[in-house]
């Protein structure tokens, strides 16, 4: 055990069955070792689109930003209690009004320095699917759907090394999520990203993709699929129809009876052309430099706070 700290601080993230998130544990108590315990009087805040979506609590006496982006909800005004090292995208840096050689890229880059993580696994797939959090949640039929495609289906939600081993056994990724994106492009697996819902943030993707010079972010789109509950809700927003109607009813279970038969049948024949898809992949140069920068920051950051009383 090390010598106790002058700064005692919480981890801060978004807590949801989210793979992105959860790689926060992961990488930031390897790299921040004896770093983070329960107190709120001092918050790290780090991967993830959670500035100005995770509030301060009024307990925060400091507030260190490390590799964080923003997307969601108002626009943070840091004051005095901020101390932002750096931040994932130019584009962040430019509605935080910071300075622009703040913006590095995401943390998830640090990955790559996890020894436990070293070594190499063999390919499995060739393609692997990974869907928005969101996404897979609005849909109830992934594993039938993907059952005739030979892609492995990844549940977001599940534990974030899973998650990484099979992006890895990958030779194609195909990133609806974010992090499954920025995890393959960190362990050099070519990926594409893809779009089926409005929910996925255009924002946070090209913040990420300048901060990696890949240029501008472009999706594959794919047809938008829902589950029985979801069908329901659609036609009570759009029309009105409550969901006990039996009106609502019928037309859920006709509009289900398509889906499964025409929507599905789309959406399995547009994956199948991704073979010719130029897939993506930052330049072994930004990685380095990008990850090399990192450290060098991660590194200040610990000897700063990390001092023995």
């Amino acid at each position: 055990m090390s010598a106790n700290i002058c700064f005692e601080m919480i981890l801060s993230y978004y807590k949801g069955n989210n793979f992105g998130d959860a790689l926060n544990p992961l990488v930031f108590n390897h790299h921040f070792p004896d770093f983070f315990n329960h107190d709120e009087s001092s918050m790290f805040l780090g991967i993830g689109s959670i500035l100005g979506f995770i509030k301060p609590s009024e307990k925060a006496k400091k507030i260190i930003v490390f590799t964080s982006g923003f997307a969601y909800d108002s626009i943070p005004k840091p004051d005095q209690r901020y101390d932002i090292r750096c931040v994932r995208g130019p584009m962040t840096a430019e509605v935080l009004k910071i300075n622009p050689k703040l913006a590095v890229t995401d943390g998830a880059l640090l990955l790559r320095n996890i020894a436990q993580l070293a070594e190499e696994p063999s390919k499995k797939y060739k393609y692997c699917y990974v869907p928005h959090h969101i996404s897979e949640s609005m849909f109830d039929r992934w594993k039938p759907l993907f059952r005739e495609t030979g892609i492995e289906f990844v549940s977001p939600a599940q534990d974030p090394l899973t998650v990484i081993r099979k992006i890895r056994e990958s030779e194609f990724v195909l990133a609806e999520a974010m992090h499954a994106a920025i995890v393959a492009d960190t362990f050099r697996v070519p990926w594409i990203p893809v779009k089926m819902f409005g929910h996925i943030n255009n924002f946070k993707w090209q913040d990420w993709f300048h901060s990696m010079e890949l240029g501008e972010y472009k999706p594959v789109f794919l047809p938008r699929l829902y589950s029985k509950e979801w069908i329901e809700w659609i036609f009570f927003d759009k029309l009105g129809v409550k969901q006990t109607n039996p009106a609502n009813k019928f037309l859920s279970t006709v509009y289900r009876g398509f889906q499964t038969h025409l929507k599905e049948y789309t959406y399995r024949k547009r994956l199948k052309i991704f073979a010719d898809v130029d897939a993506r992949l930052s330049s072994h140069k930004i990685m380095n430099q990008r990850l090399e920068k990192l450290l060098i920051i991660a590194g200040k950051t610990y000897s700063d706070y990390h001092k023995p009383i």
